[in-house]
C-alpha cells in the first residue's frame, strides 16, 4: 500500500496594498496544514528586497501595526526568542518613549 500523507499542505501569498508605509509593502504568506494555518510576514522594500517581520504566525498585522513597526525602525524581536504581536509592539513603543 503506498504511503499517503495526512496533511494537505497549501501555501498562498497575500499582499495588502493598504499596508504601505514609506514605500514598504506588507506581504503575508499562508501555510496551511490539516489543522493549522501559519502566517509568514514580510515587508517588501521600495527596491524589492524582502525583509522578514518577526510577527506572530497566528495573526496578520493590521495596517496600524505595520506602519508603527516601520516607524520604530523595523525592530527584529521584542525579546529573545519571541515574536511581536500588537501588545508587544505597543510595549516596545513605550520603552522607546521612556528611554
Amino acid at each position: 500500500m503506498p504511503f499517503e500523507s495526512h496533511y494537505n499542505n497549501h501555501s498562498e501569498t497575500k499582499q495588502k496594498d493598504t499596508n504601505q508605509m514609506n514605500g514598504y509593502n506588507y506581504v503575508c504568506e499562508y501555510e496551511t496544514e490539516e489543522d493549522v494555518r501559519k502566517m509568514y510576514h514580510y515587508a517588501i522594500a521600495p527596491r524589492g528586497q524582502r525583509i522578514a517581520i518577526n510577527w506572530t504566525p497566528y495573526e496578520e498585522m493590521t495596517t496600524e501595526d505595520f506602519k508603527l513597526w516601520i516607524h520604530l525602525g523595523m525592530p527584529d524581536r521584542p525579546n529573545r526568542g519571541s515574536n511581536f504581536n500588537h501588545k508587544t509592539l505597543i510595549e516596545y513603543l513605550n520603552k522607546t518613549i521612556e528611554a
